[in-house]
């Protein structure tokens, strides 16, 4: 390769070589004009032409037709320094098929002409799979021509006598402007200001101003020598000079001015700067590179960077003069001998070209692990060597056979699964498991390609379950959903449709969907919700039995007992008038006035317990008053036979009448029961109204607190009484407590049927 001029001979030696041998394909191209003005032996392997072929070609020859105008668009960017990397390019092959190359591109100059140098990757078989690729970046010099020295001159009283074209160049002051000058008008121009500069250290031994402002001064006899760095020069982007100030003096050997020659090196700063640079880089490439590589002399190491010793668990010099069968096993996986082996690689890479091929190595402590090594030629200082770079892919190959393994369990699950399943790209069947197609009645040969609209009753129906479907899969990355196929036969199968991304990254990638047939378990769902109604109706006829005949038997103990009980009271009241009238009272009439007085203490008993067992079987006064009524009337029973303080909150609402009513009532019954029996309360609040169409009951109480297992117990049976009768009624019911805090009761009923 031609040498770049400005890098000195040992960097081009070093350069040469490590570009030819590189793995990445390097083609090289005029960004002007597209021409190819180099390739190396790996690119012309990727591509199938050989060197001369490239040199007639242009970028345009190696890229589809069809491609031509993004890949342009990207061979610019990257010519402006706005893009280093592009991905999944395809490349044509001489053969006319397609690779596709992640290029990496960086500028420089050759012969003049600005090129760009593309490092190319083949990512065709790993397209699928990702994997950080190691960035071959190679950074080449730009070498700059220096511009001629600025030069200017001053006479005895400091004005300026000399101003040349180069100093116009440098500082964009023009020689009119500064010429005849004095006052430090020669400054201006350079920093800006006028002041001294090293010209006027030519008259002064030391100006600690002027020394500050350069980073470097020397004497040598009455020169000076400097080096500074001006800001505002080179549109305000700084620039690098170097100046020499020395006196001038006449004929008669008298001092009669001074000049200064200026020079800018900024460009020859950005040279050693970036020669620096990219010696660092092509040095860290070597020693930080994630692939082991050695320099070899025939069969012997020679050099390695970091990464062998860690590869191979050895130190330097334990690698160092050793032959590359000594860290293999005797035989490689194909029965062959190491040794033999690694010499017939040896030999073909020097003398037809380079070796990629896979190698099982042996680390120091006699670990095996498997690599990728490729083997080129290359030469350096007259001498022929040998790279090899070794890349470990062991993790590489057990994650392949584990996919392997993982892909045929896969297979085997989807063929013997008891499930329906398929593989659906675009609503298209891919592929379906035999169970599918038995359960459905289609050969999958019958469906392959096909839409599953086929499926549906109606198109309706169709989008619907494909919106649902791809809403949730957006969201969530999982979908269910309810719907109806079609068998093959025209019959009809209720189903749940559950689908999954084959990729979760891309849903366009298609869908596995599993189909559950709950043909069978949707009719006996459905026929457990009649038979739960049935239960239902039959628990309201038996509640609505039950309160007519404590409503019948109410009324006839307080008509035909209450009156019996109140006629006896009345005949009672009759004697002991006539008793009372008599004179002369005997012994036996006393008695029987005792008697008498005994009896109708007892008819007076009796008369109020027919009442309260008539009221406890039906109060009258919830048909004759309504529910609020009633509930204050309970209210004051259970005070005076518990002596638990009740607060009450009951204002004015409409009445709730016939079965609603009678289920509220039966509930506050209920609810009081239970904090007299197991709360131990001495307070409860209640509260009934009306809001938003429903009435709410809300009773709390200061008692001990029901637990969470005596609200779900199943032998609670006054709770899911009380449940029963909320939900036939179309209401709500909660009930909760917590220890020591008491328990509070919501029962909410609508005031109108609820629509079903």
């Amino acid at each position: 390769m031609k040498k770049t001029k400005g890098i000195p001979e040992e960097s081009s030696l070093w350069y040469s070589p490590i570009l030819e041998d590189i793995r990445e394909g390097i083609l090289i191209a005029d960004i002007r004009t597209k021409q190819i003005r180099y390739s190396n032996p790996a690119i012309r392997t990727m591509l199938g032409y050989s060197a001369d072929e490239f040199k007639q070609m242009i970028i345009r020859n190696i890229h589809p037709e069809s491609e031509w105008p993004h890949i342009l668009s990207e061979f610019e960017a990257q010519a402006r320094e706005e893009k280093i990397l592009v991905v999944n390019i395809p490349c044509l092959r001489k053969d006319g098929t397609i690779i596709y190359a992640d290029i990496n591109a960086t500028k420089l100059m050759l012969d003049g002409q600005e090129c760009n140098v593309g490092f190319f990757r083949d990512v065709t078989e790993r397209k699928q799979i990702t994997e950080r690729d190691r960035n071959a970046h190679q950074q080449l010099l730009n070498i700059i021509e220096f511009l001629p020295d600025a030069t200017f001159v001053i006479d005895q009283d400091k004005r300026v006598v000399a101003w040349n074209r180069a100093c116009e160049i440098m500082t964009g002051v023009k020689k009119d402007a500064v010429l005849g000058l004095g006052d430090y008008a020669y400054a201006e121009p350079f920093f800006g200001k006028r002041h001294p500069i090293l010209i006027d250290l030519l008259d002064e031994p030391s100006l600690p101003e002027v020394e500050a402002i350069y980073k470097y001064i020397k004497r040598i006899g009455n020169i000076i020598y400097a080096e500074s760095f001006i800001p505002r020069l080179r549109g305000g982007q700084g620039a690098h000079l170097w100046a020499t100030a020395a006196p001038l003096f006449d004929q008669e050997g008298k001092r009669c001015g001074a000049i200064e020659v200026v020079r800018d090196v900024t460009e020859q700063k950005h040279v050693e700067q970036a020669l620096r640079e990219s010696e660092l880089k092509h040095r860290m490439l070597f020693d930080k590179a994630n692939d082991a590589i050695l320099l070899m002399c025939r069969d012997r190491f020679i050099d390695c960077n970091a990464r062998t010793l860690t590869m191979f668990g050895c130190r330097r010099d334990q690698i160092i003069g050793a032959p590359p069968y000594e860290y293999s096993p005797p035989t490689q996986p194909d029965g062959r001998r190491s040794e033999e082996k690694a010499l017939e690689k040896i030999n073909l890479a020097l003398e037809e070209g380079p070796q990629f091929f896979e190698w099982e190595h042996r680390r120091r402590d006699g670990t095996p692990f498997i690599a990728e090594v490729s083997l080129n030629r290359f030469e350096l200082a007259g001498e022929t060597l040998l790279q090899a770079t070794v890349r470990d892919i062991t993790k590489r190959k057990r994650a392949e056979e584990a996919l392997r393994q993982s892909e045929a369990t896969i297979r085997s699950v989807f063929g013997a699964a008891p499930v329906g399943i398929c593989i659906m790209k675009d609503r298209k069947y891919q592929s379906a498991n035999k169970y599918w197609c038995e359960e459905f009645g289609y050969p999958e040969e019958s469906i392959i390609g096909k839409t599953t609209r086929i499926l549906y009753e109606s198109d309706e129906e169709y989008n619907r379950v494909g919106q649902e479907l791809y809403a949730h899969l957006q969201e969530s990355g999982l979908a269910s959903v309810e719907t109806r196929l079609r068998c093959g036969d025209g019959s009809f199968r209720e189903v749940v449709v559950t689908a999954a991304p084959v990729r979760p990254d891309d849903l366009s990638a298609g869908t596995v969907a599993i189909i559950h047939d709950v043909t069978e378990r949707m009719k006996a769902a459905q026929a457990l919700a009649e038979h739960q109604a049935r239960l239902k109706e039959l628990a309201q006829y038996l509640m609505d039995i039950r309160e007519e005949e404590r409503t019948r038997v109410a009324r006839e103990i307080h008509d035909e007992l209450g009156q019996m009980l109140s006629g006896l009271q009345m005949d009672v009241s009759s004697l002991q008038k006539t008793l009372g009238n008599q004179t002369g009272a005997t012994t036996e009439s006393r008695l029987v006035t005792t008697k008498l007085e005994g009896m109708r203490e007892l008819l007076d008993r009796g008369i109020t317990e027919v009442r309260r067992i008539s009221a406890s079987l039906r109060p009258g006064m919830l048909d004759d008053l309504g529910l609020a009524a009633a509930v204050k009337w309970q209210i004051r029973q259970f005070e005076e036979r518990t002596g638990i303080r009740c607060v009450s909150t009951i204002p004015e609402i409409p009445e709730l009448t016939g079965k609603k009513a009678t289920a509220m009532f039966r509930i506050f019954q209920e609810i009081l029961t239970n904090v007299m029996r197991h709360s131990g309360a001495t307070e409860v609040k209640i509260d009934l109204r009306m809001d938003s169409g429903r009435y709410i009951l809300e009773i709390i109480d200061n008692g001990r607190g029901i637990t969470v297992q005596e609200v779900t117990s199943t032998r609670s049976f006054g709770i899911l009484g009380m449940k029963e009768r909320v939900q036939m009624a179309g209401g709500e019911f909660d009930i909760t407590g917590a220890p020591g805090r008491g328990t509070r009761v919501r029962v909410m009923i609508p005031a109108t049927e609820r629509k079903t």
